[in-house]
């Protein structure tokens, strides 16, 4: 089993895609898809059930074989392909009928959705996977979804009561005239971003993770409240955080809602707020223009134009990056390092993070526990610290989820480190 400290590698393939879930990864290269890690719902989509340690190919689909995949996608406990041809393909946990394929069975290999019901003569151009829940965007413009409705997040009309599960997919009635530019995820809500910057979100409302300025659950797309009072410019990026959701509008302000029991939402209190409120911009962000956004379980990065990084949240581990540990910070706070390079991409784990610079160097600091900073050791790091094991290969690509890191090199390496209780290291 490789070392939780120092990175391992995968080598000798193109890496196009990658993606993981709560137990295994999914790779897309140039020859095949591959996989590993633990294996109790057939995520590795080998026909067993058998966990393993290193990545290897995806069982065929059929005799014939897929067309090429062109993309890759996951959920908690389930993959997701999209062939060239538009064809969506699905495997591992099914309790909910969330593999689309008619049947609430788990599959140990890759099925085809179902596709000649709502989506007879349609070909996906994405998909996404909540907790136990699919949503699927067609060429047509039109969203469809599959698996459990518990918490209204088919986006159906209809409670639980009327119907819990649906097993293939079923078209979403959405009141509007617009094109649909981005969708995302969680555990058992969604949030659509609409070409014209509208957004619509439906499904569990606890925190007011929907932005209807309400805390109650949505069975249908409902549209988020104005953000301001004369309205936002149009919204150019959405993001996610655990319960909390966050946007930047076209002249970099940014605003957020949902969850905010750490001050992640940057807005001087720990009050959930649900509908969009302004994340301060009086302080160290005064005349800056935000560019990019992540949030981790309870702290968010902000990353503006002029290559300078905010944190808010909190700081248990060192996750602001301020220098020290513990409390919180309720409203943006400069990160105080010079990275060597612009920054390229940021990067929020639930605890920690993870920076990528111009000159394809890795920056990490949060918490340590599982070495999911590549550092070597297992000391929580209170500022940026670069990962020196990669320092003498071109990274241009970073991954931070759960606890696990990874990094894609210009030579098509792929280096993980971090927690491996899954054996998601590889």
């Amino acid at each position: 089993m490789p070392s939780l400290d120092l990175p391992v590698e995968l080598k000798n393939v193109t890496i196009l895609q990658f993606t993981n879930s709560y137990y295994g990864n999914l790779l897309l290269a140039d020859d095949a898809v591959y996989s590993w890690g633990k294996n109790d719902y057939g995520v590795d989509a080998d026909g067993t059930t058998v966990n393993h340690y290193q990545p290897r190919k995806v069982f065929s689909w059929d005799l014939q074989g897929p067309k090429g995949i062109a993309q890759i996608a996951s959920g908690p406990y389930n993959f997701y392909a999209i062939d060239e041809n538009g064809k969506l393909y699905s495997w591992g946990k099914n309790d909910f009928g969330q593999l689309g394929d008619r049947t609430p069975i788990d599959k140990w290999r890759p099925v085809d959705v179902f596709m000649k019901g709502a989506l007879l003569n349609q070909t996906v151009t994405r998909v996404c996977g909540g907790l136990t829940h699919t949503l699927v965007l067609a060429n047509n413009g039109m969203l469809y979804s599959f698996g459990d409705n518990s918490k209204g997040q088919l986006g159906i009309g209809v409670s639980s009561s009327v119907i819990a599960k649906k097993w293939e997919p079923v078209l979403i009635n959405f009141p509007f005239n617009d094109t649909i530019a981005d969708i995302q995820c969680g555990d058992n809500h969604n949030l659509v971003l609409l070409t014209g910057g509208a957004m619509y979100a439906w499904g569990l409302n606890d925190y007011g993770q929907l932005g209807d300025n309400t805390t109650t659950t949505r069975t249908k797309p409902t549209k988020v409240n104005t953000l301001s009072a004369i309205g936002p410019k149009r919204i150019e990026q959405i993001g996610a955080g655990g319960y909390t959701f966050y946007v930047i509008d076209e002249n970099g302000k940014a605003y957020a809602w949902g969850r905010n029991n750490r001050g992640q939402l940057g807005d001087k209190t720990t009050i959930d707020k649900p509908r969009p409120v302004d994340v301060y911009m009086k302080g160290i962000l005064l005349n800056q223009t935000v560019i990019r956004v992540c949030g981790g379980e309870s702290h968010t990065l902000l990353l503006t134009s002029n290559n300078e990084l905010a944190a808010m949240g909190d700081n248990t581990y060192g996750q602001l990056g301020v220098g020290t540990s513990g409390g919180y910070k309720m409203e943006p706070t400069r990160v105080n390092i010079k990275f060597n390079g612009t920054i390229m991409d940021i990067q929020c784990g639930e605890n920690y993070n993870l920076v990528l610079t111009s000159k394809g160097l890795v920056y990490g600091w949060g918490r340590n526990d599982v070495g999911q900073l590549g550092s070597g050791d297992k000391l929580d790091k209170l500022e940026p610290t670069l990962i020196s094991y990669l320092k003498n290969s071109t990274v241009v690509k970073i991954y931070a989820r759960f606890s696990t890191s990874f990094a894609l090199t210009n030579e098509s390496f792929l280096y993980a480190w971090g927690n491996n209780n899954q054996y998601q290291l590889g």
